[in-house]
């Protein structure tokens, strides 16, 4: 119940991508990736897909070697690296926003590639590795209820998400340098909440592992 109730504020902060980071892009973020290249705003959620693709196979052959060796992480620490690396992803953004290009007044595209990269590498920690908790700690016939309420506290991230994300409301009007502004103190605070997330979670992971 612990680690299903994290995952709830890990989703809220994750499923900013859909809405601040999009909108970031949209007003100001440079979308050209060179070479004559460029994307729309919307196509920047295609990143973390890239990712997850790629680092999948990572992940799934870095866990055994890990826990070969004596090194796997226990589920709460796994869940409170999650936190951390979103929280990370966040901090990206926020150094990103608070530093734009001198030339453009706009964000590089690239920043947000590694954005996605850090929060894609928490997401490899929870996501799975929270499916298979459930079915390995859940008594065998609370199983099926158990992974109800892990997608029913996905869902609650949703909303948990849908608040946060009113935090970046700016007019429509709004020029590039203030929805800069805007977005560097969201991000801020939203990377202030995954890092004391996590680090809180460090902190009772010996208990939660007793």
């Amino acid at each position: 119940m612990v680690l299903i109730t994290v995952s709830a504020l890990f989703w809220g902060l994750y499923e900013q991508t859909y809405g601040p980071w999009v909108a970031l892009a949209d007003r100001g973020m440079d979308l050209s990736l060179g070479f004559g290249i460029s994307i729309n705003a919307a196509q920047t959620a295609g990143i973390g897909a890239f990712w997850v693709i790629a680092l999948a196979p990572v992940f799934a052959w870095l866990w055994p070697r890990l826990d070969k060796r004596g090194l796997n992480p226990s589920y709460p620490a796994k869940f409170a690296w999650a936190l951390v690396l979103c929280g990370l992803a966040f901090a990206v953004l926020a150094w990103a926003t608070a530093n734009p290009s001198v030339d453009s007044g706009k964000v590089s595209l690239w920043w947000m590639v590694l954005a996605y990269l850090v929060l894609v590498m928490g997401e490899m920690a929870l996501s799975p590795i929270g499916l298979s908790a459930v079915t390995s700690l859940s008594i065998p016939r609370a199983v099926g209820l158990m992974m109800g309420a892990w997608f029913l506290f996905s869902a609650f991230g949703e909303i948990i998400a849908g608040r946060l994300g009113t935090w970046a409301a700016i007019p429509h009007d709004a020029s590039p340098e203030m929805a800069l502004a805007t977005y560097s103190n969201v991000f801020t605070t939203m990377m202030w909440i995954g890092l004391a997330a996590g680090a809180a979670l460090f902190v009772v992971t010996p208990l939660l592992k007793r």
